[in-house]
């Protein structure tokens, strides 16, 4: 899997770069079909932003959080790619 991420208005520090990265490689670890997942994380006044565009079984799936506090973001943006990932395996699964 590659991973990409980029920062606005943020520096992408070894911290939270490894953070992210952790993050994905456990998604990673239950959908071994995922093939490249760009991060974009910003920050805006007082919010935080985390948002992934996946590429998996040949389909981009989205998921974006924001929050008072990155790792935060970041946590509540892998959930939901978590749950993207999961909703669109039982799709392909229901249609086989």
């Amino acid at each position: 899997m590659q991973i990409e991420i980029t920062g606005q208005n943020v520096e992408i520090t070894p911290p939270i770069h490894d953070y992210i990265t952790k993050r994905l490689k456990k998604i990673e670890n239950h959908f071994n079909k995922i093939i490249q997942v760009h991060v974009v994380i910003k920050v805006e006044k007082l919010t935080h932003t985390a948002k992934a565009n996946l590429h998996y079984l040949g389909k981009d799936l989205i998921a974006s959080n924001s929050e008072e506090n990155m790792y935060a973001a970041i946590d509540g943006m892998a959930e939901k790619m978590h749950q993207e990932i999961v909703k669109h395996k039982e799709k392909i699964n229901g249609e086989h």
